[in-house]
C-alpha cells in the first residue's frame, strides 16, 4: 500500500489527483455495493422467518406466496424462491404431522 501511495505522490501534481479520485471512487462503489449486499442478505433471511412462521401456523403454500407477494417488493422474482418457499412449508407441515 505504501508503495502504491508513494508512486501515485511521485506522479506530476495535477495527474495524481485524477488518480487518487479514481481510487476513492472505486472504493466508495465498493463499499455501497457491500452494504447493498448486506441489505438483501438480511432482507432475505428476515422473509424466510416470516415463511417458517407462517409455515407453523398451518398457511399452506399458495397462501403464503400471496401474503410474502402483498409484502416485499423482491417476493418469488425467480424459481429458487418459489423452491425455498415450498421447501420450507413442506419441511414444517412434515415436522408436525
Amino acid at each position: 500500500m505504501k508503495t502504491f501511495f508513494d508512486a501515485v505522490v511521485s506522479i506530476p501534481a495535477p495527474f495524481n489527483m485524477v488518480v487518487m479520485i479514481v481510487v476513492v471512487v472505486f472504493g466508495c462503489w465498493m463499499f455501497c455495493e457491500f452494504v447493498k449486499q448486506l441489505r438483501i442478505f438480511a432482507c432475505h433471511r428476515q422473509e424466510l422467518a416470516l415463511k417458517r412462521e407462517l409455515a407453523e401456523h398451518g398457511m399452506n403454500g399458495s397462501e403464503i406466496e400471496q401474503i410474502i407477494s402483498a409484502t416485499s417488493p423482491y417476493a418469488m422474482r425467480d424459481a429458487e424462491a418459489e423452491a425455498e418457499a415450498t421447501v420450507a412449508v413442506h419441511s414444517v407441515q412434515a415436522a408436525q404431522a
